[in-house]
């Protein structure tokens, strides 16, 4: 099961990864900001400043997630 895991491993993991993660990042970044501030904004403003604010808490964290299990593994 662990070499199942591993398959993802090196340079091609850490970019799948990364792109998900900035994926992810961008929606709920968007969704977070229209619900939080599409009322005083309106959507679209709202959702353009979650989408650009959005990954700046999650790829830094994603990228020391990913440093520790390049140590670990």
């Amino acid at each position: 099961m662990l070499q199942h895991l591993m398959t993802l491993s090196g340079p091609a993991g850490i970019a799948l990864a990364l792109i998900s993660a900035l994926l992810a990042a961008l929606v709920g970044g968007a969704l977070m900001g229209m619900k939080l501030g599409g009322d005083a904004m309106g959507n679209e403003l709202a959702a353009m400043i979650g989408a650009m604010f959005g990954p700046c808490g999650v790829l830094p964290g994603v990228l020391l997630g990913l440093l520790v299990l390049t140590f670990v593994f």
